[in-house]
């Protein structure tokens, strides 16, 4: 087996074993004392048309209904909604990102799908409209900005379900007396639907409640004429069920682990090499999807954080220290666009959580992976790996996902 080699094991060994930086922080705050350093956030893409695999079985609108973007694309709404994150994100932190773009202040990182690296580049041109010293074309107001993505076979980070452990323990739990307790109650509910949209009953009932949600969402987005029977009654039960198998996916604490975990310990890991480094990150931008969102919430019991991580919603970690140098991490939240984010608290903490209350809090709840699984998890998804090498960095998604 191949073994990866982290560059920041030192901190997982302090998570699980020690006093992360050294910090004993106090109980009590002097919040007017603290300083910002760090700004790491993660967030959903915009509104969206219905991507392939929703579309092979919920086709009530005809692919034309989905022109000029295709299917799974970002759409002019979903444009707008990421913009105003971008320029909600310049206008908090405006004090503290300099107005003009450099490369060592900004990592941003996207999944592979077209709408997430989309929303990414639009979030930046929200974030770093250009000054006068980089306009290139006065009638554009938009500079290319540096943005990085992981083929979707091989991203841990925000594809960790496509990994064939979190496969075997969530269709695992899926066997579960409560799970199969919970659909049964809708089972009635379920097939009314399959009847309505001509869907065979053997499509698994999670892919048809996620296919079937997804679809009706995205047309409502985009005005496209929705069925009679889609009263409000059966969107609120439809919208009631996707939140359950979202949870769902997190029911274990080895599905928080494999979930939302990877994305939480880059987010200690990314805060560890801030301070040793001679020009550190002032922010982190990761491009995701719902899920991505509702594993992290979940893993942190962030329940107020979301009904439903919705289009363009995202969290937000930031670090900050004080006169002392001790550390405090503050979590946020926005639900719509363009919005002041809320402050989120961690069990048993305060808003500005002491470091070493926030490891704390992380080693009893065991959702920080280790570095043998990290390593598990890269394996796993190096020989699970369908496409070639060469398709999977040069081919045409187009010809090779057919």
């Amino acid at each position: 087996m191949r073994k990866m080699k982290f560059k920041y094991t030192s901190l997982i060994i302090y998570v699980l074993f020690g006093n992360i930086f050294g910090v004993i922080a106090e109980l009590g705050v002097k919040h007017t004392d603290l300083k910002l350093e760090l700004v790491q956030v993660l967030f959903r893409h915009g509104a969206r048309t219905p991507d392939k695999a929703e579309f092979k079985y919920i086709d009530y609108a005809g692919l034309n209904a989905y022109n000029p973007y295709g299917l799974g694309q970002l759409t002019k709404l979903g444009k707008e909604q990421l913009f105003k994150v971008g320029q909600m994100l310049r206008q908090r932190y405006s004090d503290f990102l300099p107005e003009d773009f450099n490369t060592n202040d900004v990592y941003a990182y996207s999944s592979e799908d077209d709408r997430t690296k989309m929303s990414l580049q639009v979030v930046l041109a929200g974030l770093y409209p250009p000054s006068s010293e980089f306009v290139w074309n006065k009638k554009l107001n938009w500079i290319p900005l540096p943005a990085r993505y992981t083929p979707k076979e091989l991203d841990i980070l925000l594809k960790p379900t496509f990994s064939s452990r979190f496969i075997s323990i969530n269709n695992e739990f899926k066997r579960s007396a409560e799970f199969q307790s919970k659909i049964s109650e809708h089972l009635d509910f379920i097939n009314f639907l399959k009847d309505k949209l001509g869907v065979d009953e053997s499509l698994d009932e999670v892919y048809f409640i996620a296919f079937t949600f997804n679809t009706l969402y995205s047309n409502e987005h985009l005005n496209i004429p929705l069925p009679k029977w889609y009263t409000d009654k059966v969107k609120k039960a439809l919208f009631d069920l996707i939140n359950y198998i979202h949870r769902s996916m997190s029911a274990t604490t080895e599905m928080k682990r494999i979930n939302g975990g990877p994305l939480i310990r880059t987010f200690l890991e990314n805060m560890n090499v801030n301070r040793s480094v001679v020009n550190p990150r002032k922010i982190y931008l990761y491009s995701g999807h719902d899920l991505n969102l509702a594993a992290v919430s979940v893993a942190l019991s962030f329940s107020d954080a979301f009904d439903h991580p919705d289009y363009a919603n995202g969290l937000i970690m930031e670090k900050w220290s004080d006169s002392e140098n001790q550390l405090y991490v503050r979590w946020l939240a926005w639900t719509k666009a363009g919005e002041e984010p809320k402050a989120l608290k961690l069990k048993k903490s305060e808003e500005f959580c002491p470091i070493d209350s926030y490891i704390n809090i992380l080693k009893k709840s065991e959702v920080i992976p280790s570095d043998e699984e990290m390593n598990l998890l890269y394996n796993d998804f190096l020989k699970r790996r369908k496409t070639s090498i060469q398709d999977l960095f040069f081919g045409d998604p187009a010809v090779t996902s057919k």
